[in-house]
């Protein structure tokens, strides 16, 4: 019997030291477990904000892709530019032929005055 009471003695103390051994190990573990928890949150919202800005990218972008569409591209800017350049020899060309119509204009106007002005005084 006393066979039996240092085997049971010695079995209680191992199994009280693995017990204490069990739980020093497993604190660690819990508190990773929480922090692992911790991080697969964070993460998720993380992710979750990181969809809305590409979402939100994508849509930028595709709005300005529709907005380019009504850009004219390079071949139509420099037949504007053509266009433009021939107006302005037409603006030129024209403004040079409204001022000979006004100096036109003011001979005519000047020989109408001297004209009143001659019969004018040949009526006194």
């Amino acid at each position: 019997m006393e066979f039996l009471r240092e085997w049971v003695g010695l079995g209680i103390a191992l199994l009280s030291l693995s017990g204490t051994v069990w739980a020093l190990l497993q604190s660690p573990a819990k508190k990773n477990a929480e922090d692992l928890a911790e991080l697969r949150k964070a993460a998720g919202t993380d992710f979750k904000r990181l969809d809305e800005r590409q979402d939100e990218l994508e849509r930028r972008t595709a709005k300005m892709e529709g907005d380019w569409k009504h850009l004219p591209d390079k071949e139509s800017v420099h037949r504007l530019e053509l266009a433009i350049s021939d107006m302005n020899g037409t603006i030129k060309s024209m403004a040079a032929s409204s001022e000979a119509t006004e100096r036109t204009a003011r001979r005519v106007e000047e020989f109408l005055i001297t004209q009143k002005h001659d019969l004018g005084q040949g009526r006194k």
